[in-house]
């Protein structure tokens, strides 16, 4: 059994996650692209970004910001998403570079970790 993740999973991981800025503490975020895949997001430390999903790479995002505004934009895998009234800002930003090792966890669960549900603060 290998140790560490395959090119193809970290592939698989940069193409189906959303990263968002976290630029305000307290802030709370729902984001979606249908109504079968909703999180729900707080910004807890700034100056990080948020890695959430999956999502299916070029679909319809929505970011609703919790009293404040509502966005609609097309994923594009790669970047980490500055979202404010009117705007996103992308940074291009590759979460797992591929001859970079990712060792598995102590555990040894050996699965795809794009599949399923995720919200992870990095």
């Amino acid at each position: 059994m290998p140790t560490e993740w395959t090119s193809f999973e970290k592939s698989e991981l940069n193409r189906h996650t959303f990263q968002l800025v976290a630029d305000q503490i307290g802030q709370a975020y729902y984001l979606w692209n249908d109504n079968a895949n909703i999180h729900f997001i707080t910004i807890k430390s700034t100056g990080k970004q948020l890695r959430v999903g999956p999502f299916p790479p070029n679909s319809q995002l929505y970011l609703l910001r919790q009293n404040a505004f509502q966005s609609k934009f097309l994923f594009e895998p790669g970047f980490a998403y500055s979202v404010t009234l009117n705007r996103e800002r992308l940074y291009a930003y590759n979460l797992f570079q591929a001859t970079t090792p990712i060792i598995y966890p102590i555990n040894g669960a050996h699965r795809i970790p794009a599949h399923g549900c995720f919200t992870l603060l990095m």
